[in-house]
């Protein structure tokens, strides 16, 4: 039986946690950026222009109008982080008045994912994109109080359809890992190919739902997956860059070097550290960011996509931010890698919108910029859907990291 039919059955038989209706077309949820902390204003505009401009709010469909599954669920984890995090003008007073936006974003996360099960992913599609939801339900889960219902449903779920990735898509191929597409992971006509981001993803998502004491398998698990990637030769010991997978014949591939790549993996090995205290993975950790903020950058240190063509990659930054926060927030870090790593989010965020924001709101897929106005667009200087999130996750970072 193939997963998506494991993915229906498994939908019917349980709740995925998603209780509450969908709003009207017409009620696109917002944030009164004025209860927030100066600090949040830019990543606030942002996220609100997200919602007004791209969200269609239900009642049938939700989610971001140029949006692809995996995008919404890129979408749908940028809307909750925002909410979890953005810090209130009297934050000090506690109750509601901490994260004011963090209600009412949490509810459109819900019914994003509610309709956008990762049982719509075609049988065609990647286990990388079923790893996209999986992160979304489990950042969702943990905005919630523990004395929620609903919280432990997200992270069920979500440890639910991790396992069954983990079954289906971990191959002896290459001698372990996770391949990339469904429908030649076990084809006797295709051999199955092993890449970074999807066992990035496996690596990050189990170890969160350990910290979460949420059980697939464990820290042993995500540690496992970590040792593979890290012996794959995927990572080039003389850069430290992540290539994007492997060859048929179990070598590095020498593929495009994605900010992605670098990022996703920053998480994983947070959350490993945040579990065992283990300083090998706060070193790999801050092995592989320095490379990245060094060598992925521009002259002026702000961080480049090696090429973009498409709306996937229009979107990688966003996320490679959004990771360096995670390890810039985690207990243990060295003060002045935190230091620097707070201060290239802040420097990447002034840039970005300074050069790469259009006057109506949109931003290009350029930080540097120029950005290019009219029509949304699939290249480099673009405005686009997949643009405004990235952004939006960039922003985010940055001011998440002056609350550390």
């Amino acid at each position: 039986m193939s997963l998506v039919k494991v993915l229906v059955l498994m939908i019917g038989q349980f709740s995925l946690g998603f209780v509450k209706s969908a709003q009207q077309p017409n009620a696109v949820p917002t944030c009164n950026c004025s209860m927030l902390a100066p600090s949040w204003l830019n990543a606030c505009n942002a996220i609100n222009d997200l919602q007004t401009r791209y969200l269609h709010p239900g009642p049938v469909v939700w989610g971001w109008n140029g949006a692809d599954f995996w995008h919404n669920m890129l979408g749908a984890y940028a809307t909750v982080d925002f909410g979890a995090r953005a810090l209130g003008s009297q934050a000090s007073i506690g109750g509601e008045s901490v994260y004011p936006c963090r209600a009412v974003f949490t509810e459109v996360v819900q019914n994003v994912l509610r309709v956008n099960p990762p049982a719509l992913v075609s049988l065609e599609g990647g286990y990388d994109d079923i790893g996209w939801a999986i992160a979304a339900y489990i950042r969702t889960g943990g905005t919630m109080p523990p004395a929620d219902p609903q919280r432990s449903s997200y992270f069920r779920d979500a440890a639910k359809i991790s396992e069954n990735v983990d079954r289906n898509a971990w191959t002896s191929f290459c001698g372990g890992g996770y391949c990339w597409q469904r429908d030649n992971c076990h084809s006797s006509s295709h051999l199955p190919y092993k890449n970074a981001i999807t066992n990035e993803l496996g690596v990050f998502n189990i170890a969160e739902l350990a910290r979460y004491n949420v059980s697939t398998g464990g820290v042993a698990r995500a540690e496992q997956i970590w040792q593979w990637l890290n012996n794959s030769g995927m990572i080039d010991n003389n850069t430290n860059l992540i290539n994007d997978g492997l060859s048929s014949t179990c070598h590095n591939n020498g593929g495009t070097t994605w900010t992605y790549n670098q990022g996703v993996i920053l998480g994983g090995l947070a959350s490993l550290y945040s579990s065992t205290r283990d300083e090998r993975y706060m070193n790999e950790a801050t092995r592989l960011a320095d490379a990245t903020i060094t060598r992925l950058v521009t002259s002026s240190g702000i961080l480049n996509e090696p090429s973009i063509g498409d709306r996937d990659q229009q979107s990688f930054k966003g996320i490679f931010t959004t990771h360096l926060l995670r390890l810039t927030e985690t207990p243990g870090l060295a003060t002045e890698k935190r230091t620097q790593y707070t201060n290239f989010l802040q420097s990447n965020a002034a840039t970005m919108l300074a050069k790469d924001k259009l006057p109506d709101g949109r931003f290009g897929a350029t930080w540097q910029g120029p950005v290019t106005p009219g029509k949304d667009g699939d290249g480099p200087h673009d405005p686009s859907c997949a643009a405004s999130i990235s952004a939006a996750m960039l922003l985010t970072a940055a001011a998440a990291a002056s609350d550390i």
